[in-house]
């Protein structure tokens, strides 16, 4: 579960800094790996 949070938090820094599409392509991608 904590893995699953910190996955989450990733990606709400990769939305924020990549300004939203990049940060649910990263998001995406991450999942994907």
């Amino acid at each position: 579960m904590k893995i699953i949070m910190e996955e989450f938090g990733g990606a709400a820094v990769y939305a924020i800094a990549g300004g939203g599409c990049l940060g649910i392509f990263c998001y995406l991608l991450s999942m994907a790996v």
